[in-house]
This record gives C-alpha cells, sequence and structure tokens, in this order.
C-alpha cells in the first residue's frame, strides 16, 4: 500500500519526460534497502543466536520497530 502512494507521490513531483526514470531510480532503491535491511539483519541474528537467543529475537523486532519509526517520522516532511 505504500509503495503505490510513494509512486503516485513520486511522478506527481517528476518532471515533464522524467517520470521513467525516477520510476526506475525507486524500484531499485526498494529492491537493494530490502535486500540490505535483510542480510544484515540476517547476519546479526545469526552471530547473536549462539551467545544471547532472547537478544537476538529482541534485536530482529526491535530494529524493524525503530525502522518503521523512522520511516513515520520522515513521512511528517511530506505533508504539504
Amino acid at each position: 500500500m505504500a509503495f503505490s502512494t510513494l509512486s503516485v507521490l513520486m511522478l506527481d513531483c517528476s518532471r515533464d519526460g522524467e517520470e521513467g526514470a525516477n520510476s526506475s531510480a525507486m524500484q531499485i532503491n526498494d529492491a537493494v534497502m530490502e535486500s540490505l535491511w535483510l542480510a544484515l539483519g540476517s547476519v546479526a541474528f545469526a552471530l547473536l543466536l549462539p551467545v544471547a537467543a532472547l537478544w537476538a529475537f529482541g534485536l530482529a523486532f526491535g530494529s524493524s520497530f525503530l525502522l518503521a519509526a523512522a520511516a513515520l517520522l520522515l513521512v511528517r516532511r511530506l505533508r504539504g
């Protein structure tokens, strides 16, 4: 749901003729950031699991919560 809303906002803010490049850049950014976050989270989880399983689960859920909170703070800038 958020991706389609951001796509519409991005297309609205794009100059004429730049819509395709901006849309491609947004899709690439989305794929790269999802992969990076998943990879870093998996490595942290795998390293911490043998040492402290409870902390590993807490880190996994806590980092997702912090990422969502940061996104909500950034969204406040989009209100006109």
